[in-house]
């Protein structure tokens, strides 16, 4: 995918998501369980990641289709 925006936070981040994400892809997602922090993770190539934080938020949590 070019663009991934998650509206539920994850407790951790989901390797799922990464993999489908094509270099020069960018995903925004609430991380964390109590403290959620908002990420943009950028795939540089197959293998890096440029990962920042934009402040606290408050999402519900994501649940697992499994």
């Amino acid at each position: 995918f070019d663009r991934i925006i998650v509206t539920a936070a994850a407790p951790s981040m989901p390797l799922e998501l990464l993999r489908q994400l094509r270099p020069g892809g960018v995903m925004v997602i609430p991380i964390g369980e109590e403290n959620q922090q908002m990420y943009r993770i950028e795939k540089l190539n197959d293998t890096d990641y440029r990962k920042t934080v934009h402040g606290s938020c408050q999402f519900v949590p994501f649940v697992s289709g499994r």
